[in-house]
């Protein structure tokens, strides 16, 4: 099993910090890996924009417009209290108290169990080796 006591999700609205945030994760938080993906909240201020966006004539529309507003959802697997201290005062650092609002949010969340796949190798004789040993 792979050690994770804590998912930690990143919702980014100011698209432009991404590369910013993502290399202090990588160089001062020092996480072993991010995973991004693009996100697009709804909340009673876009509510009505999202109906019309989804509707028929909105999904038309949308083949001609670009996005209006498109966030970014980082999670973070964080293996134990001090990599979180060390994320916290990073968001802390880039973003002050995340309180205005539009900027990010952020999210931790206890993990139970965590199991961790290696990928096979590109080589048949290396997976023949490996499933002969039990590996």
């Amino acid at each position: 099993m792979t050690k994770m006591k804590y998912l930690g999700l990143i919702i980014l609205s100011e698209l432009d910090r991404l590369e910013e945030l993502l290399a202090k994760l990588v160089l001062e938080v020092k996480v072993t890996g991010v995973t991004t993906f693009p996100s697009r909240g709804i909340s009673s201020d876009t509510y009505s924009q999202f109906v019309t966006d989804f509707s028929v004539g909105g999904a038309l529309s949308r083949l001609f417009e670009s996005r209006k507003h498109e966030d970014r959802v980082l999670m973070v697997a964080l293996r134990d209290d001090e990599e979180l201290a060390r994320l916290k005062k990073a968001l802390s650092e880039l973003f002050g108290t995340m309180e205005e609002k539009g900027t990010a949010n952020f999210l931790v969340l206890p993990v139970l169990e965590s199991i961790g796949f290696d990928y096979p190798k590109k080589d048949p004789e290396q997976n023949q080796d490996a499933e002969e040993k039990g590996e």
